[in-house]
């Protein structure tokens, strides 16, 4: 492992470290609308989380068998994010 490559993945453990242990429920998405990171807080599955990392949230719909309204509420908020090009907070 050349040293940016060692530096990058200590940055990234770090920052995952720190979003574990942030006491609120924190999934990143890619633009692409699919998880790249879920925090612990929000499933503390292991194996759960593993799988949805690259999945979207119609997957996670579909592999929990939750209502797909709940899926559409979350693309509008992402959806939003996008165009405003700034965070959004929502609860369910």
């Amino acid at each position: 492992m050349n040293a940016l490559t060692e530096a990058l993945h200590k940055q990234q453990e770090y920052y995952e470290n720190l979003l574990n242990h942030f006491p609120a429920d924190i999934a990143i998405y890619g633009t692409d609308q699919r998880f790249r990171f879920i925090n612990t807080n929000d499933h503390a599955n292991e194996s759960l989380r593993t799988w949805l990392i690259g999945k979207t949230e119609a997957d996670y719909i579909d592999q929990l068998n939750i209502s797909p309204a709940l899926a559409e509420a979350r693309k509008k908020y992402f959806d939003i994010a996008v165009q405003q090009h700034s965070p959004v907070e929502f609860e369910e």
